[in-house]
């Protein structure tokens, strides 16, 4: 399943070569965003492209990146959330996430910088007057160095029964209930979306005719619902990969005995 084996292999790169894309590589990207924003059609969400990186990594050095080190690339994309709501947050990681699988595909290498935390006047300097919506970046180019960082095969996924349960949320989905219903692969695979601090915040309910989505808040909420919205990403399009053609309805509630509803996926 080729999905699968992107989730697997998914890396980030955090060094690239300084020379900047080319222009059917830009016009590809360009393009990409402008397919996502038309399909989303709401002015909360936007993403903008930052030719110039170099401008970027200065004005965010010492501020966001990993451990205090700016990720410097030669581009960078910049996500336009207008409104924080949980709804809104899951869609950017839904949205966020297909536009980097896009680009992956491309031959493109990437990497998430969160800069949810840089004070408001620096965001607005140097992503303009909508800057301090902007909480995540993507940098974009072509990397320096080997693949070497890859979170999922870092970090211990949680087994399919631990995450995926039948009618109630204390019985476990058996294997061969979801080999069965032809689910088995998805989840398998699904497993291996990455997450804040490997939180894997996501938790399954099979129902008869749909398959219900909750949240279980781990290390930081706002991360945790972008995770989500990542995840749902993945799942989609492995459904459709195994022939299922539905898409996610989102309905998220107040959380109950921990567990908060997100929405439901067709069967």
């Amino acid at each position: 399943m080729v999905m699968t084996k992107f989730l697997q292999k998914r890396k980030s790169v955090r060094i690239y070569k300084e020379q900047a894309l080319g222009q059917d590589a830009l016009a590809f990207i360009r393009d990409k965003v402008g397919d996502i924003e038309g399909e989303e059609n709401t002015d909360e969400l936007n993403f903008h492209l930052f030719e110039n990186g170099n401008l970027i990594a200065k004005g965010l050095d010492g501020l966001a990146g990993y451990a205090g080190v700016m990720i410097e690339a030669p581009h960078y994309i910049a996500v336009e959330l207008r409104n924080n709501d949980e709804l809104s947050t899951i869609r950017k990681g839904y949205y966020l996430e297909r536009l980097n699988t896009e680009l992956v595909e491309k031959g493109l290498d990437t990497c998430y910088i969160t800069v949810s935390k840089v004070d408001d006047n620096k965001r607005k300097e140097l992503f303009g007057e909508f800057g301090n919506y902007v909480d995540n970046i993507l940098a974009v180019g072509h990397g320096a160095e080997d693949k070497v960082f890859s979170e999922t095969s870092a970090s211990p996924k949680m087994a399919v029964k631990e995450f995926v349960f039948n009618e109630y949320r204390d019985t476990p989905a058996s294997m061969d209930l979801l080999e069965q219903r032809g689910l088995f692969e998805v989840f398998s695979s699904v497993r291996f979306a990455p997450s804040f601090k490997n939180d894997q915040p996501w938790r399954f309910i099979l129902r008869d005719d749909h398959v219900e989505l909750y949240m279980v808040p781990g290390n930081d909420l706002e991360s945790n619902r972008t995770d989500i919205g990542v995840m749902m990403c993945y799942f989609e399009l492995l459904m459709h990969l195994e022939g299922f053609r539905g898409k996610w309805t989102l309905e998220p509630k107040a959380p109950e005995q921990g567990w908060s509803f997100i929405g439901t996926f067709p069967l």
